[in-house]
């Protein structure tokens, strides 16, 4: 059983809500506290996150002359934010964090390799303080004909994987000025693995096609490494077993008051068991950790090899 849900386009546009820290301009001795914030409308195709390559989309399956948006789809950074009141001396801090980024996709459907993206079942992941909410909306894809069905794993997923990250926000948010301990990382880390697993692990049972996958990020020798495993898929054709290693080496950085940024170079590997999609990618990075804490940097991506069979919507 699934339900239909349309299509998102690469011309369709969303806006949101959520809360963000307020410190009034000049700021007072007290410390910034939690307020309301709008997120201005904009495309799925927002420049800086297609330049940053956090958008994600098709290349030749098209909707109205359009792309659809798939999988692991970010509208990414520099999202203007409002809040209220608007005399924020925070509001540039914001911008190098934010997201508007996909939670539910239909796993049973593919284009160009990956599933669709949904956006009208449960809304994307908007940025927020203390922590991140599905609290954006897309308003103009409502009306198409063109549906997906995203079945109850799909749903599950989802609300598994939202829930921790919602959680994991919450418990290592920090003040501007306050960053994470080493230990601190390393449990944020840990914790974001476990939600991945357990959100995929409870996709594996619902429907045994869908594989359990796992990441994880750690320094060593001077450089950031991710390493992700993807299995047990009895779908083994399009879901075949992988292991990925990736690793990010920082070429410059620059930290100031509140904020910092990063020039970084990377490289990834991604080995399948049944040779279908083996691939390379090289990727070049600019990052803005958020205000008074360490995160991945946003990333701009070269795809590299793709070897994969490309997949069309059906």
């Amino acid at each position: 059983m699934s339900v239909p849900v349309p299509v998102c386009r690469s011309a369709d546009v969303s806006v949101g809500y959520s809360t963000h820290l307020y410190h009034p301009i000049p700021p007072p001795p007290t410390p910034p506290v939690p307020t309301y914030a709008i997120e201005i409308v904009l495309s799925q195709s927002w420049p800086p996150g297609v330049g940053l390559g956090s958008v994600k989309k098709t290349s030749s399956v098209l909707c109205g002359g359009l792309a659809l948006m798939l999988a692991g789809h970010d509208c990414g950074k520099l999202i203007p934010q409002i809040t209220i009141p608007l005399n924020n001396a925070l509001l540039p801090t914001f911008l190098p964090t934010s997201k508007r980024k996909v939670i539910v996709t239909c796993f049973s459907v593919r284009m160009n390799g990956f599933p669709a993206a949904c956006m009208s079942l449960r809304p994307p992941l908007s940025c927020g303080q203390p922590m991140s909410m599905p609290l954006s909306l897309t308003v103009t894809n409502f009306y198409l004909n063109v549906l997906v069905g995203v079945s109850a794993a799909d749903v599950v997923g989802a609300l598994i994987a939202t829930a921790g990250t919602m959680v994991i926000d919450y418990l290592f948010f920090r003040p501007p000025g306050v960053d994470l301990t080493p230990g601190e990382e390393w449990m944020k880390a840990a914790l974001g693995t476990a939600v991945g697993l357990g959100a995929s692990a409870a996709q594996h049972l619902i429907d045994p096609r869908y594989p359990v996958k796992g990441e994880f990020g750690f320094k060593a020798l001077g450089a950031e490494w991710k390493v992700g495993i993807s299995c047990l898929s009895t779908d083994t054709k399009n879901n075949p077993s992988q292991v990925s290693v990736g690793a990010e080496l920082t070429l410059a950085e620059h930290k100031g008051t509140g904020s910092s940024l990063k020039l970084s170079e990377s490289r990834s590997y991604t080995w399948d068991a049944g040779g279908d999609t083996t691939k390379e990618g090289d990727k070049h990075t600019v990052g803005a950790p958020p205000c008074g804490r360490r995160t991945t940097p946003c990333s701009t991506s070269s795809p590299g090899r793709e070897g994969a069979r490309p997949r069309t919507c059906s």
